[in-house]
This record gives structure tokens, sequence and C-alpha cells, in this order.
């Protein structure tokens, strides 16, 4: 016996949807045609086809049976019929990827693509596309963190933050591969050791986790060669070049010790070799004021380190392997 869902189901609507839960109860949804063929070409392509005279109907309407499950066509439907204020979910929410897989597989499946636009807007909010918006994000992070900031959201220790395997895997089960590469340097800055829900020495409060059971031999397999690559790439861009001319110019007419910025950039080359976090650290030097050197080679050190960073997201992609 089938249930009329309790707000999805309206006195003019033209078609009814059936689909049943994990325990077999069955619910019924009764809405509009035109409204699904908006939002949906599937939808659209399988409404336009001819009535068939022995089609069942229910209350009078077309009747569709659906094989998805109920409580999925129940988000999907409020998702399309529904106002969302607040969003489709919380921002920095670490159940966010279980909350949003069945839209973005239903919006998928379905061909909704206006509402798949607007998860994945909402997941690269989370993981960005870009250096700055990450450079934001990292800063409003570590303002809920701080419990002297201003922040109207204090982050406590049962408040974690997205977790990195869960954005991986459903990236790549719903074909969302923008939010990869923020996803997995986020990923290899965090020590195995630490996982949700377990305790370890090296996990301090608030220190940031992932569910590393959900990555696949795959996944690992880019994550280990990303690290590596980070580490490589940073050195090499890093070395500081016998071609320099500028720099020896600068040392020669005003009287530079040019020895000085070499020692300052190896420095940082060799911190960024056991730095978890490379962008952060190289992101730290580049806005010190506490560079050993003359302006002209802090201002040079400074526009190296900016290019590295930016040429290290940009490259973000290809270390993880994650272009195919």
């Amino acid at each position: 016996m089938a249930r009329r869902h309790a707000s999805l189901y309206f006195f003019d609507g033209n078609i009814a949807l059936m689909a049943s839960n994990d325990f077999g109860e069955k619910t019924v949804f009764r809405v509009h045609q035109s409204i699904l063929s908006h939002y949906s070409t599937v939808f659209a392509d399988m409404l336009a086809l001819p009535p068939v005279p022995e089609a069942e109907t229910y209350d009078d309407v077309p009747l569709v049976c659906l094989p998805d499950n109920a409580e999925e066509i129940e988000s999907l439907l409020k998702a399309i019929y529904l106002p969302r204020f607040p969003p489709l979910y919380p921002r920095l929410s670490r159940c966010a990827p279980r909350t949003i897989y069945h839209l973005l597989n239903l919006s998928n499946k379905y061909e909704i693509n206006e509402l798949r636009r607007e998860v994945v807007q909402q997941l690269e909010a989370d993981w960005p596309t870009s250096l700055a918006r990450w450079d934001q994000l990292e800063g409003e992070i570590a303002g809920l963190a701080d419990p002297d900031s201003d922040s109207m959201r204090c982050l406590l220790p049962e408040d974690p933050l997205p977790d990195p395997a869960s954005a991986i895997q459903l990236a790549r089960e719903c074909q969302v591969p923008t939010i990869l590469p923020a996803a997995f340097y986020h990923l290899s800055r965090l020590s195995i050791r630490c996982q949700p829900d377990k305790a370890s020495s090296i996990c301090k409060p608030r220190r940031r986790t992932a569910n590393w059971g959900l990555l696949t031999a795959g996944d690992l397999r880019c994550l280990l060669l990303g690290r590596e690559g980070l580490l490589q790439v940073t050195d090499s861009m890093l070395t500081t070049e016998a071609s320099d001319v500028d720099g020896q110019i600068h040392w020669m007419v005003d009287r530079c010790r040019g020895s000085q910025r070499v020692e300052v950039m190896n420095n940082i080359r060799e911190e960024c070799q056991s730095t978890p976090d490379i962008l952060a650290t190289l992101r730290g030097h580049a806005t010190t004021e506490e560079l050993l050197t003359c302006q002209i080679c802090r201002r040079m050190i400074r526009d190296r380190l900016k290019q590295v960073r930016y040429a290290l997201w940009t490259k973000l992609p290809s270390l993880f392997q994650l272009e195919n």
C-alpha cells in the first residue's frame, strides 16, 4: 500500500511518481509535468511520449514507477520545488558529500543541469578552484579555529571541517573533477594516523582528519605521486639560477651583499622539503617583513615565491595525475 507524500502531493499535479525506500515502503509524489520537463531533459523526453491506454494511473493521473530510492526522490523534488534558504547544505560541513551525493547522482541521471550547477558551485566553495579563493578559505578556517576571532561561528572539536577523502570519492563517482586538485592537496597535508573518531597522540584538537578508508588504490597512488611531485617541482623552481643577470647588476650597483638572497632562498627551499603544507610555507615567507636582505632583494624574493605558489597551484592536476 503506497502512501501519499505529506508535502509533495499537489492537488493540481498531473503526474504521479512512485518510489520505494530501503524497507520496500512505497511513496507517491503528485507533481507537475511542466515543472519536471522544464528542469530535466530526461523527464521532458519521457513525458513527451504519447500515453498508452493501458498505462497505470493513481488518483486519475498517469503513474510513473521510478527505480530510485524514495528518500532520494524526495530530496530531489524538494530541491526543485522549494526555496533553499539556507542553501542545500551548510558551508564547511563534514557531512556535505553524503548529504548531496544523491542530488548529484540523480541530477546526472535525469540531466537536471541547473540543480547540478548549483550543487557543484557549493562544493567548489569548500574545495576552491583558484589559488586566491584557496587562500581566502584558509584564512576563514584559521579564524574559525581561533577562539579570540570575531567570527560568527566558532569551530568546536565536535564540528569537523570537510573531509577530503569523502570529497574525492564524491568527485569520482559523480563526475565533479573541478574539486579534485584542492581535495588532493589538502589530503597531502594530513597524516594517515589522523582519522575521525580515533584518538592519536599526533592529532591535536581541531586538527583536520580524513576518512582514509574511502580512498581507492588508484587514489592512494595519485596521492603519493602528488606528494613526491610537489617536493621535486618546488625544489626545482626555488633553486637559484646562476644566470640571474638582474640580480648580479643590482649587487654591483647597489653594493648589496647578494649572497644573502641566495642564502634566504636556499633556506626556504630546505624548509619546503620538510613542511606538509608547501603553499602555506611559501605564503608565509612571501608576506613576512623578516627577510634578512636589502629592500630590492626582498621584493625579488617575494615576487619569486608568489610565482612559485601560482605555478604549483596550476600544476596540481598533473602532479596528482588528475588530468586523465
